[in-house]
């Protein structure tokens, strides 16, 4: 990481920032926001990637659940009546 802001502008002009970046990341407090946009494919990626973990983790956890239940004899499979 630098200490100055990384940010060239938009791709029509190019404007470097002399601000000082923030701590831990590439670009100024001004720039920063233009950079990581609300809804930018990244962001997006992370959100469905941890929605996709937390989905996981629920099904593993209702998963549990049901070993359990049919280990107690909840789930006898000769209880089911076929109605097919």
């Amino acid at each position: 990481m630098t200490n100055t802001c990384t940010y060239m502008g938009p791709t029509s002009t190019v404007c470097t920032c002399t601000k000082p970046a923030l701590v831990g990341r590439s670009y100024c407090e001004d720039h920063l926001g233009i950079v990581y946009q609300k809804g930018t494919a990244l962001r997006k990626r992370h959100k469905d990637i941890r929605r996709a973990n937390d989905i996981r983790t629920w099904e593993s956890l209702f998963n549990d659940a049901v070993e359990e239940l049919e280990s107690e004899g909840f789930f006898e499979t000769d209880s089911f009546v076929d109605i097919g």
